[in-house]
């Protein structure tokens, strides 16, 4: 496993490439991109890919749950605070029940505001999934350029 300096030179190329290609993508919030790399990076490919695909997938659950309240209920609805508080504690509740579920609730908190803010679906899908691919696809590129990552440890007997 990459320590210390290795490490954070790696997770700094990563957020840095997150933020350079989405800076060429006409998202508003594309820094979502550079964080939600940094976020499912892991001292292990394993680890890394197991997070990668449970920020996609309850990114992906979250969005479409809010937009559906949110498009059901309108921007203007006060429930619509009362879900944003639910999801917001059951994200953090969550989260160390299973990353999919935590990232699920984080998706429909932040679709939720974005709805209430007076944000289209249209905006809100995009501005939620795109980052959150990009960064995903970009922590796994690390573990080609530095495939040891998980064998550092291991000594030959």
């Amino acid at each position: 496993m990459l320590e210390g300096p290795a490490r954070q030179a790696t997770e700094r190329l990563v957020a840095t490439l997150g933020h350079l290609s989405a800076s060429r993508l006409p998202l508003e919030r594309g820094y979502w991109a550079h964080t939600a790399s940094v976020m499912v990076m892991r001292p292990d490919f394993h680890r890394t890919y197991a997070r990668a695909v449970g920020r996609l997938a309850g990114t992906l659950a979250g969005v479409a749950l809010a937009t559906g309240m949110v498009q059901a209920l309108g921007p203007d609805a006060p429930v619509l605070g009362v879900l944003a508080v639910v999801s917001a504690a059951l994200s953090y509740t969550l989260l160390r029940t299973g990353y999919a579920y935590s990232q699920c609730f984080t998706a429909a908190y932040v679709a939720i505001l974005l709805g209430m803010g007076g944000q289209a679906w249209e905006q809100t899908v995009p501005e939620r999934v795109v980052p959150t691919l990009l960064g995903g696809a970009l922590a796994m590129p690390a573990y080609v350029v530095f495939p040891a990552w998980e064998t550092p440890g291991c000594r030959a007997g």
